[in-house]
């Protein structure tokens, strides 16, 4: 499970890559942040529409803590759509190579994650990637 820790560095992060402004329904989110919006639901920031999600004015703590793999995919895809990510393969934990490129941001919300480590991909981001 995720960590309260990692669950409200990831809130930060969605909110920056994908802002959603708090409010009404007038603030929607678009298609390509469906999954960010399901993850800003889960670890309790949003309540999801049929449209996107409306933010609450400060943050619920989840009856339960979203899972730490499926957050971390979340990630992943969102720091891609964004191109704030060029993904290098992961091969084995002998051979690993990291996030071609990241920017600060995405790189210390990987670290966070504890799927980077010295810049290279970790064992646990395997089973993520």
């Amino acid at each position: 499970m995720l960590t309260r820790a990692q669950a409200e560095s990831v809130g930060t992060y969605l909110l920056k890559v994908f802002p959603v402004p708090v409010g009404s329904a007038s603030n929607r989110t678009r298609a390509h942040g469906q999954m960010a919006s399901e993850a800003l639901e889960a670890l309790g920031y949003a309540e999801e529409t049929s449209w996107g999600c409306v933010l609450h004015e400060t943050p619920l703590k989840p009856a339960v803590m979203p899972r730490w793999d499926d957050v971390s995919v979340v990630v992943l895809l969102a720091a891609a759509q964004s191109g704030r990510v060029r993904l290098a393969g992961y091969h084995t934990p002998d051979v690993r190579t990291g996030p071609g490129t990241a920017d600060p941001m995405t790189l210390a919300a990987l670290q966070g994650l504890w799927l980077v480590e010295e810049g290279r991909w970790n064992a646990a981001a395997k089973g993520v990637l």
